[in-house]
C-alpha cells in the first residue's frame, strides 16, 4: 500500500474514525504526546497531524474552558 496512501486513509477516512479513536487519544496532552511520540518512533510520523495540532492548541483550549 505504501506509507503515503496509508497515512491518507488513516487521517481522512470517515468510516475508520470510530475504529481508530483509541489509537489517537485526545483526552489529555500527555496521552496525545505519548501516542505522537510512539508513532514517530516507529516511522509513522505522517499520521500524527491531528495529535500535533491538539497538543499545540491544548493550552488555549484549557484556558478558554477555565473562564
Amino acid at each position: 500500500m505504501g506509507l503515503e496512501p496509508f497515512a491518507k486513509k488513516f487521517t481522512t477516512d470517515e468510516e475508520l474514525k470510530p475504529a481508530l479513536s483509541g489509537l489517537f487519544p485526545m483526552d489529555s496532552v500527555s496521552s496525545a504526546t505519548f501516542a505522537a511520540n510512539f508513532y514517530i518512533s516507529i516511522g509513522l510520523g505522517m499520521i500524527t497531524g491531528r495529535l500535533r495540532d491538539f497538543i499545540q492548541d491544548a493550552p488555549k483550549i484549557l484556558m478558554e474552558q477555565k473562564y
